[in-house]
C-alpha cells in the first residue's frame, strides 16, 4: 500500500514539476535559465544563427550589438569579447541574418538631428566595410523625430527600413546591397506619406510586397494599424482597397500594435495590447487574410485576447512554430511588478491548452520589473526570450536572455534525465552524489513552488535531506567542463 502511495504521489509531484511555472526554464542555459547581464539597459530583438549562436541588438551594457554562445555565455569569437559598440551615437531595435552570415540592425543615430540607422557586421562582428561608411547607413527622413523600429531583407537583397518620423508618419525607405539609398523606391528611396501614432515591425511578402505594422493616429482611434506597399513605394489598392487597414480590437482607443510577422502563406499576424472592460490590458493579437480582410478562421472573428489573471498585459512579440502554432511573449502587470509573460495559440487563434499552464506562462527574471520584447523558437524547439529584467524602482535595468524548454511539451524532458546522478532516490535521510557527477561547480535546487536555491556541500559527497519538506525537487549540476546535469529527486518522510 505505501508502494503504491508513494507511486501517487510521486505522479502528482511529476506533474507540478510539468506544468509549474519554475519548471519552464532550461537549467542548460545561463544560470539556471537566464542571463542577467550586467550593465544598464534592455536587449530589444534577437535572431538565431543556423549554429545556434544568438544576436542580439538593443542597449546591452553600453554596447549594440552582441553574440552569445548556445548556452547563454557571450561569443569571444564576436567583435570585442563577444560585443560590437557602434562609433555613432546609435540605438538599435531589430535585426536580422543575411544568407551569407552577415549581420543587419536597424534603429536611430541621434548625433545632431536623428536619422535612420543601419549597421551591417561580418560574422565575426566587424564593420562591413562594403555598407555605407564603416558599415554604417544613416537616412534623414525628414526634419524633427525619427525612429527606425523594423528592417526586412528582400530576395533582391535590397534592405527595407521602417519606422517613424515627424510630425507623426510612417517613414519606409530602402536600401540597395551596398547600403545606397534606392532611388527607386518612394521619393529618391523614401516614403513618409501615411499618419500613424507607432511603428511596430516591417515584412515582405512572398511577392515582394512590403507591410508595416503598428497604431493608427488619435484621428482613428488608436486601432491597430497595417500599410502595405508595392515595390516602389506606392500604396497596394488590391490591399482593403485603399493598401490601409484600421481594426479595434478592444475597447475604443485603447490598441496598440507592437509585433508583426509574416506567416509562411503571407497571411498577417499583428500583435499588442488592447483594454477589455474589467479585465485589463490583454495580449490581443490579429489575423489578416492577404488581402486585409480579417481572418475568421483565427480566434473570434480574426482576432485573439488573452487575459492573465485580470493583470494589465502587452504582448508584441511573436514565433511561429513550424506545424502553425503562434507564441506570444510581453509582460504581466501586477500591483508593482511587472512579469514576463508567454501564450501559446493554436494555428485557429485558440489557446494550446497543452502547453505551459493551459497555454500560458507567467516567470519572473528579477524583482521588481520584468518584460520580454522578443522571442524566437530555436530548431531544438526551446523558446528564447529577450528583454529587461531590474530588482529595484530607480531604473537600473539590466539586459536578459532567457532560455525555455521544449515547445509545445512543457517540461517532458528538459535535457536527457539521469537516474544515476543521486542515490537513493527517493531520499530519507541523506542523499548521496555518484562518481558520474564528479567536478561539480555548482549545484542549484528547485522546489515545486519556484524557489531557487544554490546548494552547498560540506564534503563534496553527500546531502542531508532530513529537514527538507516532502516534494520533488529539480537538482541542476554545473560541472567544471560547463556542461550541466539535471535529476529529479523525490525527499519522501
Amino acid at each position: 500500500m505505501r508502494k503504491r502511495l508513494f507511486v501517487l504521489i510521486l505522479s502528482f509531484f511529476l506533474a507540478l514539476t510539468t506544468y509549474g511555472q519554475a519548471s519552464f526554464f532550461d537549467p542548460t542555459f545561463g544560470m539556471g535559465g537566464k542571463n542577467i547581464l550586467s550593465g544598464y539597459g534592455q536587449i530589444l530583438a534577437i535572431a538565431l544563427q543556423p549554429d545556434d549562436k544568438i544576436v542580439a541588438v538593443g542597449n546591452i551594457g553600453g554596447a549594440h550589438v552582441a553574440r552569445f554562445n548556445p548556452g547563454g555565455t557571450p561569443d569571444s569569437s564576436f567583435g570585442t569579447n563577444g560585443f560590437y559598440t557602434a562609433l555613432t551615437s546609435i540605438s538599435l531595435r531589430d535585426v536580422l541574418l543575411q544568407p551569407d552570415g552577415k549581420i543587419v540592425a536597424a534603429g536611430r543615430a541621434s548625433s545632431g538631428d536623428d536619422k535612420y540607422a543601419t549597421i551591417r557586421l561580418n560574422s565575426d562582428g566587424s564593420p562591413d566595410l562594403s555598407f555605407g561608411t564603416s558599415g554604417v547607413v544613416t537616412i534623414d527622413i525628414g526634419p524633427g523625430t525619427e525612429n527606425g523600429y523594423g528592417v526586412a531583407l528582400q530576395a533582391d537583397g535590397k534592405l527595407v527600413i521602417a519606422g517613424s518620423c515627424s510630425p507623426s508618419n510612417i517613414g519606409v525607405a530602402r536600401l540597395k546591397e551596398n547600403g545606397i539609398v534606392d532611388s527607386s523606391f518612394g521619393t529618391n528611396g523614401i516614403e513618409k506619406s501615411i499618419y500613424c501614432s507607432g511603428v511596430a515591425k516591417v515584412g515582405v511578402t512572398t511577392d515582394g510586397k512590403i507591410v508595416v505594422g503598428g497604431t493608427a493616429p488619435s484621428t482613428h482611434g488608436y486601432n491597430l494599424m497595417l500599410v502595405r506597399y508595392l515595390s516602389d513605394g506606392s500604396l497596394d489598392p488590391s490591399f482593403n482597397s485603399t493598401g490601409i487597414v484600421y481594426t479595434l480590437a478592444g475597447d475604443a482607443g485603447s490598441n496598440y500594435g507592437r509585433g508583426m510577422k509574416l506567416q509562411p502563406d503571407d497571411k498577417i499576424l499583428l500583435a499588442g495590447s488592447a483594454s477589455y472592460g474589467s479585465e485589463g490590458s490583454n495580449f490581443v493579437i490579429v489575423r489578416y487574410n492577404t488581402d486585409g480582410t480579417l481572418d475568421a478562421s483565427f480566434g473570434s472573428g480574426g482576432i485573439t485576447s488573452v487575459d492573465f489573471d485580470n493583470n494589465d498585459d502587452g504582448g508584441g512579440g511573436i514565433a511561429i512554430a513550424p506545424d502553425g502554432k503562434i507564441i506570444l511573449c510581453g509582460s504581466s502587470i501586477e500591483g508593482d511588478k511587472s512579469r514576463v509573460a508567454m501564450a501559446c495559440l493554436e494555428n485557429n487563434g485558440l489557446l494550446n491548452t497543452t502547453w505551459g499552464n493551459s497555454g500560458k506562462i507567467v516567470s519572473t527574471w528579477g524583482d521588481v520589473y520584468d518584460g520580454a520584447s522578443d522571442i524566437v523558437l530555436q530548431p531544438d524547439s526551446k523558446v528564447l526570450l529577450s528583454g529587461v529584467s531590474s530588482s529595484d524602482n530607480v531604473g537600473n535595468h539590466n539586459p536578459v536572455l532567457a532560455r525555455y524548454t521544449s515547445y509545445p511539451n512543457s517540461i517532458e524532458n528538459t535535457q536527457a534525465q539521469r537516474s544515476d546522478l543521486f542515490y537513493p532516490n527517493p531520499a530519507k535521510d541523506r542523499l548521496f552524489v555518484s562518481d558520474i557527477a564528479a567536478n561539480i561547480s555548482s549545484i542549484f535546487v528547485t522546489n515545486t513552488t519556484g524557489e531557487r536555491f544554490r546548494l552547498h556541500m560540506a564534503d563534496n559527497t553527500s546531502i542531508d535531506v532530513t529537514q527538507w519538506p516532502t516534494g520533488l525537487y529539480l537538482f541542476s549540476i554545473i560541472k567544471n567542463d560547463g556542461t550541466c546535469l539535471s535529476e529529479r529527486v523525490f525527499v519522501e518522510e
